[in-house]
């Protein structure tokens, strides 16, 4: 399975990722050489691609909980900060 899964993922011309599990769905946060591809790939656990969409760049220290991606960004002073992301609206917003 995770063969199916990589080999899936790695069309995509990730240089890495980050994914988490969320309600047996795989949410993979891509780093692209190419910002004019998404960045985001939900697929089931077999490795079947569900949704590719653009999202935050990228990502760190990711909870999910109560459908919310949490995570910790440092914008350009260099302060870090705590940010939550809708998973239902998530491919909705610019970034």
């Amino acid at each position: 399975m995770t063969e199916v899964i990589q080999d899936e993922i790695l069309k995509h011309e990730p240089y890495y990722w980050n994914v988490i599990l969320n309600n047996d769905l795989l949410w993979i946060n891509l780093a692209r050489s190419d910002d004019s591809k998404p960045n985001w790939v939900v697929t089931t656990l077999s490795g079947e691609i569900k949704e590719v969409f653009f999202g935050p760049k990228k990502i760190r220290t990711v909870r999910i909980h109560e459908g919310f991606l949490y995570e910790a960004e440092t914008n350009e002073s260099g302060e870090t900060f705590f940010v939550g992301y809708s998973l239902e609206n998530i491919k909705d917003t610019d970034y």
